[in-house]
């Protein structure tokens, strides 16, 4: 397209082209018309505008095509992502299906939310264990794997959990003695029964706490003037037995208890011991553990009424009825354990006065045959 130039003159006016050069067609056409108003800029500053193909001045042409940036660009970088991304694989069907939300409300978005907060379970490792030895079979193997088991069951067990077992001997043979009862029905002893079940009794295990003697006494349902007898039935398996070192304690507990009275333990014992000699501690254990308790003592019986008076009356007929030899050491370890226990000389314990402590050396001088004056050197213990 030709350019014509307007040649202005010096002094400021136009100066008219050549007429060898016409001016152009639309500034002929234009010449006459009145000028227009420019087009209004779009109103949306915050969204970039591009014009199409189009383009003109806007002088008597149509309006420019005006197009969105976002609607130009986006298509074009979403072609060129496709293009770059690789392939995604097919879903495989191990892959746990996710969580789909029906229409449900406030229950639907509570149970979304639990399968979000729920822990990952993890995979199990597998450990490798060790190849098995071809020469064994399968029958073998089995038999070995099953005494491994019983040979580490048995020794992990402790001693304790033997109780079961022992308690239900212990029930069943109560179970049996209410069925055969050990007094006849004209108010008799029968002592064949009572020896049969204390030999019974008398079996290591069977009664674990010395307390499991209070049910068997209460048990057999003995009448009052029939219980020495029964105790001297007790004495006489118990001392035979392996549990010869806790008849004393046997005996004890059922006192305490109040099962048995200190009067049938006294006809008990003189007559089973009359004349012969202590059978593994017996007498010296059940009267130390009979000994009344004193306020400066943390061993001894603290019963209402029982007193230092009331245990020598008792321990005196029992040593009367024993030999002289017997009756002696029977006192002086008895002594000398109430020494061990109490850490200190009998003088020095509060329990034992100046005339407590005459009462038992003149029983010792009778027991041993000696005087006085001899009784020191041949007694350990500490008497004055």
């Amino acid at each position: 397209r030709a350019l014509h130039c307007v040649i202005m003159a010096p002094g400021g006016k136009r100066k008219a082209p050549e007429p060898d050069e016409p001016p152009p067609v639309w500034l002929r056409k234009n010449a006459g018309a009145p000028p227009r108003s420019p087009i209004p800029a779009p109103k949306k500053p915050s969204v970039a505008k591009v014009r199409g193909p189009k383009e003109d001045s806007g002088h008597g042409c149509e309006p420019p095509e005006v197009m969105d940036l976002d609607a130009r660009v986006v298509p074009i970088l979403m072609a060129r992502a496709s293009k770059s991304r690789p392939a995604s694989p097919a879903p495989s069907s191990d892959i746990a299906k996710p969580v789909v939300l029906k229409a449900g409300g406030a229950k639907a978005l509570k149970q979304l939310r639990a399968v979000a907060k729920s822990p990952v379970a993890k995979m199990p490792v597998l450990k490798s264990r060790p190849p098995s030895p071809t020469s064994i079979d399968v029958d073998e193997s089995c038999e070995l794997w099953t005494e491994d088991v019983a040979g580490a069951s048995n020794s992990s067990r402790s001693p304790d959990d033997g109780g079961e077992k022992e308690h239900e001997d212990l029930y069943a043979i109560l179970g049996e003695l209410g069925e055969t009862k050990a007094v006849r029905p004209d108010g008799s002893l029968d002592e064949d029964v009572v020896h049969g079940f204390m030999t019974r009794f008398m079996r290591p295990g069977v009664a674990r706490k010395q307390r499991d003697w209070i049910e068997v006494w209460s048990a057999m349902a003995i009448p009052a003037d029939q219980q020495s007898l029964v105790l001297r039935l007790m004495l006489q398996v118990g001392l035979q037995s392996e549990l010869a070192e806790s008849v004393a304690d046997i005996v004890v507990e059922l006192v305490k208890a109040h099962r048995l009275k200190n009067k049938c333990l006294e006809e008990a014992m003189v007559t089973l011991f009359e004349c012969g000699s202590d059978q593994a501690g017996c007498l010296s254990r059940t009267l130390l553990l009979l000994f009344p308790k004193s306020p400066t003592s943390e061993w001894g019986w603290s019963r209402v009424g029982w007193s230092w008076h009331m245990w020598w009356t008792l321990a005196e007929k029992i040593l009367d009825t024993l030999d002289n030899t017997a009756a002696f050491e029977v006192l002086s370890s008895m002594l000398r354990e109430m020494e061990n226990l109490s850490g200190a000389f009998l003088p020095h314990q509060q329990i034992w006065d100046g005339t407590r402590l005459l009462k038992i050396r003149t029983a010792l001088c009778k027991y041993g045959g000696l005087q006085e004056d001899a009784l020191a050197s041949s007694l350990d213990v500490c008497l004055s």
